[in-house]
């Protein structure tokens, strides 16, 4: 099974079904595909509360096993300053990679261009390193990618066809995980691991 996380403002986004539907003909195994909105959890007041909210909830459901996060940063939804928004979906990853580091992550609906400058002049102490303080978060967070929206179904797909070492090691152990071995079967009786 492939286990995607969207995260999106939008109440059903309409690339979904497109996108479940083609990974399930292409790759023949059943796709789960999770959304949760932001908006339940930002009013647009700017309250700090609520983002802690939903950086609980994103710690919450990356414990589990995901194959591929996609995030929006265009919370057309939500009334809140387009910077504060793209710091939210930057924070969200970075949330979701502390708690889960097999998962690809992808960003959605911009590019890595128009998003930087806008992260720099939010953050006072950027300002003075220029993107570097940016670009750490960004590599930090894991982020594979930043795609346009008419692209996703596309981007998913591709990355799900060679996915990274860790990923393959967490759905080997997800797909193993009723094994068990007994002590006998455990034990190490040569001199060496070549022998």
């Amino acid at each position: 099974m492939i286990r995607i996380l969207v995260i999106d403002d939008a109440e059903a986004p309409e690339f979904l079904d497109g996108m479940c539907r083609g990974i399930e003909g292409g790759y023949r195994v059943p796709v789960r595909a999770t959304h949760i909105n932001p908006s339940k959890f930002l009013s647009g007041d700017g309250a700090e509360q609520e983002v802690a909210a939903l950086m609980d909830e994103v710690r919450r459901v990356a414990s589990e096993c995901w194959d591929v996060v996609i995030i929006d940063i265009r919370l057309r939804e939500i009334a809140r300053a387009e910077d504060e928004l793209l710091e939210v979906s930057l924070a969200i990853a970075e949330t979701f990679r502390s708690e889960n580091r097999a998962a690809i992550v992808l960003l959605y609906s911009g590019n890595l261009s128009k998003g930087i400058p806008k992260l720099i002049e939010r953050d006072a102490s950027s300002k003075k390193s220029g993107s570097e303080k940016v670009l750490k978060r960004i590599f930090l967070a894991g982020i594979a990618g930043f795609i346009e929206r008419d692209q996703i179904g596309n981007e998913v797909y591709s990355v799900l066809e060679e996915p990274p070492w860790l990923l393959r090691a967490d759905r080997l152990l997800t797909a193993n995980s009723k094994l068990a071995v007994n002590v006998g079967e455990s034990e190490f009786t040569g001199k060496s691991f070549g022998d």
